[in-house]
């Protein structure tokens, strides 16, 4: 059995097991439209698995994957799902056979739920869907759709003109990562609902180093610790420690989060000089104006609380003051000291192909974290006080 691959869903804290039930009560209501967003592998699909588990025997859950596809793809899709033969096509034939089906359906007397994974909303797409409910609800077939996709699928939902699809929403969730603290407790499931005995697997201070490069998302969890578990397997015993989880990390190409470092090593963009000519009379040419200077760039965000935590030595919390830059040295060998050292952090951006860098800052959601994780709190500094005293 693989630990971090066949455990079942692990609910967090309270927020999500009230979210899980009213998910369940939106999803089985006839007609109903629910809306869960969050980042790739936060766990979206594996909430509406976990959600309508109690319901089994009552729904059938149909997952359709429009994420890579065409809308027109969707009718194909949900036949296909159903048993029916795809037609390739919105036509009436097609029309025919998905009244067939949901015939088919009703008669089952178990409840239509179709997650709807998607990359984006249109108003083609959004068209199909209302169409779909419309047939549905003439059919007398009990149907409700699951939409999941990114955050921005909200603001998509309020445009003025998807507010028939917007009236039939009872149930709008954003999935957030794991914390720090929920991470560690996700470990600590995973293995002993396969077996194992947590502590004996892993040492205090791994839970630390494990949110360090995933920032609490499920799917990278699950990736690390089976590629960590399989370098224990092949050193045939030891522990998973911060140092097994940087090394197996650092094979896999990813970065920790902290690579970023504070917004104020971050080098600003700067202006090329103008040169200015001037003729024989000391008079600047009209060509050789300074061009007006361009707006000064948006000063960068203030590197977050949890981010600074998490460096862990990389950078100091709190850089020191700006000074004044120094004069420009003369021209001749330079000292040891400035060879020395060492350059900023490079930050990460959208084109970073490591596993952290994959997530645009809004599905990390680190204000939460910010807030579990405040000086007042004091759980991230007992995890990292365990760690140093392991």
């Amino acid at each position: 059995m693989r630990p971090f691959a066949d455990s079942p869903y692990f609910v967090a804290n309270p927020l999500q097991a009230n979210a899980l039930a009213r998910l369940r009560q939106a999803a089985t209501f006839p007609g109903g439209v629910a809306v869960l967003s969050g980042g790739p592998g936060v766990g979206k699909s594996a909430f509406v698995r976990h959600a309508l588990a109690p319901a089994d025997s009552d729904v059938q859950l149909l997952p359709v994957d429009l994420r890579n596809a065409e809308a027109g793809e969707f009718l194909d899709s949900v036949l296909d799902g159903l048993g029916a033969t795809p037609t390739g096509s919105t036509s009436v034939v097609a029309t025919a056979r998905l009244r067939e089906a949901l015939l088919a359906q009703r008669t089952s007397g178990r409840q239509l739920i179709i997650a709807l994974d998607v990359a984006g909303l249109n108003v083609d797409l959004a068209r199909r869907l209302l169409r779909f409910v419309h047939l549905c609800s003439e059919q007398q077939t009990p149907v409700s759709l699951v939409l999941q996709g990114p955050h921005t699928l909200h603001q998509l939902l309020d445009v003025p003109g998807l507010i028939q699809l917007r009236q039939r929403q009872s149930f709008r969730l954003k999935l957030r990562p794991l914390t720090l603290l929920e991470t560690s407790g996700y470990l600590r499931h995973c293995l002993t609902a396969s077996g194992g005995n947590h502590d004996d697997v892993m040492a205090v201070n791994a839970a630390a180093s494990v949110y360090l490069y995933v920032a609490g998302v499920p799917r990278l969890i699950n990736t690390l610790m089976d590629a960590a578990l399989g370098e224990i397997r092949a050193r045939q015993g030891g522990k998973i420690d911060a140092d097994l989880i940087r090394q197996v990390a650092e094979q896999l190409g990813w970065k920790p989060i902290g690579s970023l470092g504070p917004a104020e090593l971050v080098k600003k963009p700067v202006a090329p000089a103008i040169q200015r000519t001037a003729d024989r009379s000391g008079a600047r040419s009209p060509a050789a104006e300074p061009a007006p200077a361009p707006p000064p760039p948006a000063d960068p965000l203030p590197a977050s609380d949890i981010t600074r935590r998490l460096q862990l030595g990389r950078a100091p919390v709190n850089p020191p003051p700006a000074e004044a830059p120094a004069p420009a040295p003369a021209a001749g060998p330079r000292t040891p000291a400035a060879e020395s050292r060492p350059p900023p952090p490079v930050p990460m951006d959208d084109t970073d192909t490591g596993a952290t860098g994959m997530l645009r800052l809004e599905d990390l959601d680190e204000r939460f974290a910010e807030t579990l994780f405040s000086e007042d709190s004091g759980h991230f500094k007992a995890l990292i006080d365990a760690g140093k005293a392991d």
